[in-house]
């Protein structure tokens, strides 16, 4: 038979090199100790002048390691057990290199020892990228996490504990069950846990607000963000991922919110009282053009337009009322019969449906969950603008619903005059009002309202349209809502 000796020596030594690893076999009974060619590699060693023994050996690892190295190979040769240790050597060039170095013991049949083999891996560039990983995690404001899922472990780096408010990374959770128990609220538990599942099924980003118990046992607020790794079977095995305090943010959060609240208590205060001098002011005109049937054109034409005036300042406020009462109102979820309530709407403009000569198409029209008078509301101003703001030609609205995988969408297109996107993008802001519109009245409200409704609902409301060529209303409404009811 041939001899391929040589051809599976060049094989390890290829693989040896591809790997940054060697092996070696000390025989302890002649006292020799052989090195593979990636050994001398990792020790910067030149195979063909350099013997190696095993006092050079240990020497050739730096002081501070030594003693570690002795008592890891002298326990293996005292009780012929495997052995493994992590120790840094010198090169002859100074330089130095991390590395792991374990091994096992063989035996003859009676059980005495004859000989040690090994191999050892040059893990340098291992050790400097979880040296940058430390640094960075020290550098950051970040907790810094490492879950090991099938040990159900997790390690803490950098800052950690000092952002989390505990004195070392030690005193942190060495499990997320410890976790779950110890520092995390016990309302965010479910929706952490419904976070990784969905990361881990959907590929969801992972990105969620929880509140994480500090050691003075005071809550806090902060925004966990993470990213799993799969194995090839597409199952998480590990999860990486930070924990930065957003408590400040929340405190200005809670702030604002009671400075609107309290803002909005006193803008509903003040339309009330304002609404009173309006509507007497309204009146006294009225009287006076009720008995003063002589006075002038001119003069009647004035009595005339503050009139109007007054009542549309009135419905103004009636709208400022409505806004801010919808901003601590909540929602009465229900079954909405969409296609029954919009002909209903429909049915209560007649007058001004009639008068324009407007024709409205009805295409699909479901049964969904909703508020159904805040709905009505939102469908109300909808359609409404698209009778007020037409072209030289009758109003054709269609009217659809469209079901998306988790959303209803609705859509109401017209052929009015249109407006640029620039304005479409502003419409639902209070008191704003397209260009184009010329004489036509209103308050710059009505969609504000809308807006806020469907905000309500979790929806979102937006307009597609351009000038002279139409406008398209959407708004969706999650199907999720029916988990609510």
């Amino acid at each position: 038979m041939p001899d391929n000796s040589h051809l599976s020596d060049h094989i390890v030594d290829r693989m040896e090199r591809l790997a940054e690893i060697g092996h070696w076999r000390w025989n302890v009974r002649e006292k020799k100790l052989f090195w593979s060619k990636g050994v001398y590699k990792i020790h910067g060693l030149d195979f063909l002048e350099y013997s190696p023994t095993v006092d050079a050996a240990i020497d050739g690892y730096i002081e501070e390691d030594r003693y570690q190295v002795e008592q890891a190979l002298n326990y293996a040769i005292e009780n012929k057990a495997p052995f493994k240790v992590e120790a840094r050597i010198k090169r002859p060039n100074d330089e130095i290199r991390h590395i792991v170095s374990q091994g096992e013991c063989e035996t003859d049949e009676d059980g005495e020892l004859i000989a040690v083999f090994g191999i050892i891996q040059d893990i340098t560039l291992i050790k400097q990228q979880e040296e940058l990983y430390q640094l960075s995690a020290m550098a950051s404001d970040a907790a810094i996490w490492d879950w090991d899922i099938a040990k159900d472990s997790l390690r803490w780096a950098g800052r950690s504990a000092q952002v989390l408010g505990y004195p070392i990374n030690d005193n942190l959770p060495m499990s997320t069950a410890d976790f779950y128990e110890t520092m995390l609220h016990p309302d965010d538990i479910q929706t952490l846990k419904k976070a990784f599942e969905n990361h881990f099924t959907k590929l969801d980003n992972l990105n969620i607000e929880v509140r994480l118990k500090r050691q003075d046992g005071t809550f806090e607020w902060f925004l966990s963000r993470a990213q799993a790794q799969f194995d090839e079977l597409g199952k998480a095995i590990r999860v990486c991922g930070s924990m930065t305090s957003i408590q400040q943010v929340k405190d200005i959060q809670d702030k604002l919110e009671g400075s609107n609240s309290d803002l909005e208590s006193f803008a509903c205060m003040a339309a009330h009282e304002i609404k009173r001098p309006i509507r007497s002011i309204a009146s006294y005109l009225e009287l006076i053009q009720m008995k003063e049937k002589d006075l002038a054109a001119e003069p009647k034409d004035y009595i005339a337009k503050s009139i109007e005036i007054a009542n549309e300042t009135s419905h103004m406020v009636d709208e400022i009322l409505e806004y801010a009462s919808l901003q601590d109102a909540e929602l009465t979820l229900s079954e909405i019969n969409t296609d029954k309530v919009i002909k209903l709407i429909i049915r209560s403009m007649k007058e001004d449906i009639k008068q324009t000569g407007t024709r409205i198409g009805l295409g699909n029209l479901p049964v969904i969950i909703g508020d159904e008078t805040k709905l009505k509301t939102v469908i109300t101003n909808i359609i409404q603008n698209a009778l007020k703001y037409t072209a030289d030609k009758p109003p054709e609205i269609e009217i659809n619903i469209f079901e998306d995988t988790d959303k209803w969408r609705f859509s109401f297109s017209d052929n009015g005059r249109g407006m640029s996107q620039k304005d479409a993008d502003k419409a639902f802001v209070m008191f704003e009002r397209a260009d184009n519109i010329g004489n036509i009245k209103g308050t710059g409200i009505g969609l504000a309202i809308c807006n806020r409704i469907i905000n309500m609902h979790e929806g979102n409301i937006w307009i597609e349209s351009k000038l002279n060529k139409g406008t398209t209303f959407y708004f969706t409404i999650p199907k999720d809502l029916e988990k609510k009811k």
